[in-house]
């Protein structure tokens, strides 16, 4: 039995499940990032150093690395789509995680750095990487939202499948009941008369 919609919304919003989305989130952000940034550093045959993953100084588009570098970025927020998609799945809470992920990323990068982002392109690219997400998340989570309200689980098809059936074995069942008991009633009426003519005779 499904819960009630008003129960799964504020399920959704309790703090200690809020809380467990951001972490595991995060968490997938970073280690996306690792992954590819540690895959290009192998293809392009340059040392992967934490600097790739939390310094704002390897953001730059004055150096194909840097360039390279970018575009990994932007691939991994279309990763991190996926997994807004996959473990929220609501459009009206893509805003608050794609800002929260952008915000712990802007202190972690300036707890490693000892300094706050000084770059002007590193700004500009956070600002396109969250409309980016922005976009894309609502987008994928409406579909997902409206995948679940238009397409329902098969039990519930069965269901609807059975009460559509139902009826017409009603109809049926009841038609029968009726023929038998015109038959009946025939054989009554008949009866008499039959008698009749035997004592006639």
């Amino acid at each position: 039995m499904r819960r009630p919609r008003t129960s799964r919304v504020i399920d959704s919003l309790a703090p200690s499940r809020l809380a467990k989305q951001i972490i595991v989130l995060q968490t997938l952000y970073y280690l996306t990032a690792a992954v590819l940034l540690i895959f290009t550093c192998l293809v392009s045959g340059t040392a992967f150093s934490l600097d790739l993953l939390f310094s704002w100084k390897t953001i730059r588009i004055d150096t194909t690395i840097g360039w390279t570098i970018c575009l990994v970025w932007l691939l991994n927020n279309v990763f991190n789509v996926l997994y807004l998609t996959l473990f929220v799945g609501r459009s009206k809470l893509v805003w608050d995680f794609v800002l929260t992920i952008h915000g712990l990323n802007l202190l972690f990068t300036t707890l490693y750095s000892h300094h706050v982002p000084a770059s002007l392109v590193w700004w500009v690219f956070q600002l396109v990487s969250i409309g980016a997400m922005v976009m894309l998340g609502i987008w994928t989570s409406r579909w997902r939202e409206l995948r679940v309200m238009y397409f329902s689980s098969p039990a519930t098809s069965m269901s609807r499948s059975a009460e559509r059936i139902s009826p017409s074995i009603d109809a049926e069942s009841y038609e029968m009941v009726d023929r038998e008991a015109l038959y009946d009633s025939r054989d009554d009426v008949t009866t008499p008369s039959s008698s009749g003519n035997n004592h006639l005779k």
